[in-house]
């Protein structure tokens, strides 16, 4: 800004609200000037003097800085409010699928209960119960989500395969029964992964529930999950074949 004052006042022209920084050694800070420059020029053109005005424009720099960053600010925040919007409808499609599961098997295994004889219900009651804690840890997991959502901070953890997709056969057992629904499990290629747990359980409880929700009543679903290392990515892999009695169909 300085250099353009000076090079004005060299060519004779005016200068128009020019702000300038200006550092005083002395008090160790700077102030900001508002310049204006009148050239004062002789009959023959020739340059007299210049008459200068500088205003202090510290304040209004300093709110216009503050305005800056207010709304930079306020730009942060409505991005947050944005994330935080997201994950929460995140949060409740995850919360609707995972605990649908389980309170669908609860309504069937009481169905089953009331129709099976005292041998039978003793096996519903362990059925019962065996959701009834899956359905607990699941309730579990959910408010870990919510407070890492709130914390902002999404934790991985070291999973097993195997372990996680037990719990999501579990949470689906009276649907897997009903539909004496055939699963085979490969998962020595890559029997680890680092992730959310939830976020796995809710993955396995979506792909086995459309394979046995998009098998029409006919056929018996026959479920092949496995898990592979693809250079540094691990990739799992989720088949249906539809099998009618005696042969099957793809």
């Amino acid at each position: 800004a300085a250099s353009d004052v000076y090079k004005r006042q060299e060519i004779g022209l005016p200068v128009r609200q020019v702000v300038m920084g200006v550092y005083r050694p002395l008090m160790k800070d700077r102030v900001w000037l508002m310049v204006d420059a009148e050239p004062i020029f002789n009959e023959d053109h020739e340059l007299q003097h210049v008459i200068c005005t500088y205003t202090d424009f510290s304040a209004r720099r300093s709110m216009e800085e503050t305005l800056k960053e207010k709304n930079r600010q306020l730009l942060v925040t409505s991005e947050e409010v944005k994330r935080r919007n997201e994950r929460l409808v995140e949060f409740a499609q995850i919360v609707s699928h995972n605990l649908r599961s389980p309170l669908s098997n609860i309504s069937g295994l009481s169905e089953l209960y009331f129709r099976s004889d005292e041998e039978e219900k003793e096996v519903s009651v362990k059925y019962i119960k065996d959701v009834c804690a899956k359905a607990l840890e699941t309730i579990d997991d959910l408010n870990e989500i919510l407070k890492v959502q709130q914390s902002d901070r999404l934790t991985a953890e070291v999973l097993s395969f195997e372990e996680v997709f037990k719990s999501a056969v579990e949470l689906m057992k009276i649907k897997v029964l009903e539909r004496d629904v055939e699963i085979e499990t490969y998962f020595e290629d890559a029997p680890h992964i680092t992730y959310p747990t939830i976020y796995l359980e809710s993955i396995f409880l979506n792909l086995l529930s459309n394979a046995i929700k998009y098998t029409e009543d006919h056929n018996t679903p026959r479920i092949r999950v496995s898990s592979q290392v693809q250079g540094n990515d691990i990739t799992l892999l989720f088949s249906c074949l539809l099998y009618t009695s005696p042969s099957p169909r793809d």
